[in-house]
């Protein structure tokens, strides 16, 4: 049950969410044309250390859960499920940003569900995080949940074939969700990809 943490951050241009956000005209207007997406209806779990209360996520947090060993709450003293939020949905509204280093959401759309699997620290442990993604998984229809953010992970002591978190991640995509890892430790993220 070795610990998990945060270990790295996306920009918005590296997944060029700025240009499905934008759409394209095509050719002679809207025909062949890529037309605008902002994530609108798309719930994502964001499994992290928690959202806290934040202007530029107004509205957007429909449900919140804590599986943090230790914790008693779902707000995020850490600050990191915050940060990795407003990337996701965050306002676009240069008043509302959640942090300096991101300026608006990657789906502003998106609607959000808290899974607090780290602790006021970032660190959490692997029981936990599969607590909360198997939590994901009971209640995807009830949200809407169609997309997992998993912004942490931990050494990979053993292959993916039998790492519980590895196949908590694949249960979750054999359900029918999106898993989004953006962490690693030596070369290897929580899926041991």
């Amino acid at each position: 049950d070795s610990l998990v943490s945060p270990m790295m951050s996306v920009s918005d241009r590296a997944m060029a969410a700025d240009q499905a956000r934008a759409g394209s005209g095509g050719l002679l207007g809207a025909l062949l044309g890529t037309p605008a997406v902002n994530g609108k209806g798309v719930g994502v779990a964001i499994v992290d250390s928690g959202i806290a209360s934040h202007s530029a996520l107004s509205g957007k947090v429909v449900a919140a859960v804590n599986y943090a060993t230790g914790e008693t709450n779902t707000g995020d003293a850490f600050g990191h499920g915050t940060h990795i939020a407003g990337i996701i949905a965050g306002s676009e509204t240069a008043a509302t940003y959640v942090t300096s280093l991101y300026k608006g959401g990657i789906a502003p759309g998106a609607h959000l569900i808290n899974v607090r699997v780290l602790g006021n620290q970032g660190a959490g442990y692997t029981s936990d995080v599969i607590a909360g993604v198997q939590w994901t998984i009971a209640n995807r229809a009830k949200y809407g949940i169609r997309v997992v953010n998993m912004s942490l992970g931990h050494t990979q002591v053993e292959p993916c074939i039998t790492d519980p978190l590895c196949l908590a991640v694949e249960n979750a995509v054999a359900s029918g969700l999106v898993v989004v890892v953006s962490a690693g430790n030596s070369g290897k993220n929580a899926a041991g990809q």
